[in-house]
């Protein structure tokens, strides 16, 4: 019992994105930082996990069957439950530079998004136009509605609020969405790619708030801002799975002192006055016999993800999701290996829009385009990974210099594929170490 500490400012059950960024946040801070998962991997219900996970999460097979042998090793793959792209040039990706998470987490840029027209034998699939001159190329669109649309994204673009000459005549902050298009004329197809596909609206209800015109003026400039950032498409994508993101965060809290621990069950939240005074747990290693580790604590505050207070949280919706395992890019992507695919909601008859996300997970290669040297001078994107046990040492040695209190030891969550180390003093069996060599390290230092 001397990992636990009789008391810390804060506990965090879960280890989804937004309990780990508050987590490495508040460690940062100075807070003494306790977080907990009942899981034994990061992520929570956002989690990416390997494909033999997969079929047993869902149970999607037949007992005393493993259809999972048949697409190879299960550990080859990172599946996320909740998939999702990251825009170059959004909050998130400024929140991982501004940080300096992009030091744990490698990223690849996905190959184009797309969008879909039409609907079953007459359906086109096309890339969403980013600019002006991506417009004119477009085949979305017949020879006049191409230079309307160039004339509106070159207004979005000069488009500047405490600039009056640039609004056309429009107040945005009353206007609809409607009467925007209205203004330019576009036609019904090109109003479908640019609310669902560059601005990400999930249903046409935007079109016709007054006040929304502003905000997806906003949307708009971030795709394309995006897009300017690396070229190609204006999302990004861990390599590993979007479970590297919480474990990145959790890693910064690691660094600054905060305690990890995965297969803890809560079995007692403690009050006093109506208010949180501590926690009872239990902490059990997946297959160990007896009772487990039992131990409490006393804390000042709580902060934990939805799931662990379930009588006081209220549903606000559904989503209905498939993961689909494909033996070949999706057609009509330039045989893309990584795609975002839109289906709006006009095109197929729904009261919702479709979204299709195929990432691929694909080991680092030596890096040798414009647009991977440009992802690596941003800290978005590196040749090699250092196992916990270096990047432990050079954290210690980093933080001397600084004379700052070095980082606990028997911490350190990370990444899959490397040498995580150890967590709370068992060794964490996650991650194998990682696999790129000195050799390619020198190719991928001359390649830079």
């Amino acid at each position: 019992m001397d990992e636990i500490a009789p008391e810390y400012d804060v506990v965090v059950l879960g280890t989804g994105l937004t309990e780990c960024i508050l987590s490495g946040v508040m460690s940062v801070k100075g807070k003494k930082v306790l977080h907990m998962d009942r899981n034994d991997h990061y992520g929570g219900e956002a989690a990416s996990v390997n494909l033999e996970t997969l079929f047993k999460k869902y149970g999607n097979y037949q007992q005393g069957t493993e259809p999972w042998k048949k697409y190879g090793r299960p550990n080859d793959w990172n599946i996320d439950l909740v998939p999702k792209l990251l825009m170059s040039n959004g909050e998130l990706t400024n929140i991982l530079v501004s940080t300096d998470v992009t030091r744990y987490i490698e990223f690849k840029q996905i190959a184009g998004s797309y969008v879909q027209q039409g609907n079953g034998a007459r359906a086109t699939v096309a890339k969403v136009p980013s600019d002006a001159g991506e417009a004119l190329r477009s085949p979305l669109m017949g020879l006049f509605e191409k230079r309307r649309a160039r004339n509106f994204l070159n207004w979005v673009a000069a488009f500047d609020e405490a600039n009056p000459s640039t609004h056309q005549g429009m107040n945005l902050s009353q206007s609809t969405m409607k009467q925007v298009y209205d203004k330019f004329g576009l036609e019904q197809t090109t109003r479908d790619f640019v609310g669902h596909s560059m601005a990400l609206y999930p249903t046409d209800e935007y079109i016709e708030q007054r006040g929304m015109a502003k905000d997806c003026v906003e949307r708009i400039r971030l795709y394309v801002n995006s897009m300017a950032r690396y070229g190609k498409s204006p999302y990004i994508y861990p390599l590993y799975g979007l479970g590297e993101l919480p474990q990145g965060f959790a890693r910064l809290s690691a660094i600054y002192g905060g305690t990890y621990m995965l297969n803890t069950t809560i079995d007692e939240v403690k009050y006093d006055g109506g208010k949180v005074s501590g926690i009872k747990a239990t902490m059990k290693e997946r297959g160990e016999e007896g009772e487990g580790m039992k131990f409490e604590t006393k804390c000042k505050k709580i902060l934990a993800d939805p799931s662990y207070f379930s009588g006081k949280a209220q549903v606000a919706g559904h989503m209905l999701k498939a993961i689909c395992i494909l033996n070949h890019p999706i057609d009509k992507t330039d045989n893309s290996d990584s795609v975002q695919l839109i289906i709006p909601q006009s095109q197929v008859g729904r009261k919702n829009g479709k979204l299709a996300v195929q990432p691929y997970a694909i080991f680092p290669k030596p890096l040798t385009s414009p647009t991977s040297r440009h992802l690596h001078r941003h800290g978005l994107l590196r040749p090699q990974r250092l196992p916990e046990r270096l990047l432990h040492r050079h954290c210690l040695h980093h933080r001397r210099k600084q004379r700052e209190p070095p980082p606990r030891a028997a911490t350190g969550p990370g990444p899959p594929g490397q040498d995580r180390g150890e967590v709370h003093g068992r060794p964490d069996p996650h991650l194998r170490p990682a696999r790129v060599g000195r050799q390619r390290q020198r190719v991928f230092e001359q390649e830079l």
